[in-house]
């Protein structure tokens, strides 16, 4: 297993996760809620999956779903607006960890990304006269709500170089990038890609 700090962050013990590095952290003396800790997992990963079958879904006391190669955990619990640059935050286990697309280690593998690492919030400047985003945004209770798929697809660049395998799915299935083997970006099953319903998919080689 692999552990991380955290992105940005400084631990308990004044230093730095290992997830991009930080400058001009100081040592705590106390460890906050969400701070992120060095951590061990052990997780058994299937080397041969097969061929995939239906669809089947974690059990929902589990929220890890898959591991990424710099020892990230990804996870499906509800998230939170609490995300750092590299898009990742710590949870009250005080486990690093990821929901969406990692902004910095999609970066360091060569990977076209959005300028600006909050690409999934609505542009609230723009919707400010809008009365339907002004209710949403005040039951948020923080001003924000998360963009529209279509419209957080349209903030990638449509095209970028293929991504290599970022990590793996706890069925044992890889995980890539953004961008399938011809460096095109892809969308979910649900609107207007090839994906299915667990956002997989067959490449040129017959490989899932």
């Amino acid at each position: 297993g692999v552990g991380c700090g955290g992105c940005g962050a400084c631990n308990a013990y004044g230093g730095c996760g290992g997830c991009g590095g930080c400058g001009g952290c100081k040592a705590k003396t106390s460890l906050g809620a969400h701070d992120p800790t060095f951590q061990h997992y052990m997780m058994e990963i299937p080397s041969n999956p097969g061929a995939p079958g239906d669809a089947k879904y974690v059990d929902k006391s589990d929220d890890v779903v898959g591991i990424l190669a710099n020892g990230i955990l990804l996870d499906s619990h509800q998230p939170t607006w609490a995300y750092d640059s590299c898009n990742g935050h710590s949870d009250t286990k005080h486990h690093y960890h990821y929901h969406i697309p990692p902004q910095c280690f999609l970066k360091t593998m060569g990977i076209a990304t959005p300028e600006d690492s909050e690409w999934w919030i609505h542009d609230h400047h723009a919707a400010g006269k809008d009365q339907a985003v002004a209710q949403i945004k005040a039951r948020s209770g923080h001003g924000k709500y998360v963009r529209d798929f279509t419209e957080m697809a349209e903030q990638w660049p449509k095209t970028s170089n293929p991504s290599p395998v970022i990590g793996f799915a706890r069925d044992g299935y890889p995980i890539y990038g953004p961008y399938d083997e011809s460096g095109k970006v892809m969308r979910g099953m649900w609107y207007g890609s090839d994906l299915d319903e667990c956002n997989g998919k067959v490449n040129i080689n017959g490989e899932y």
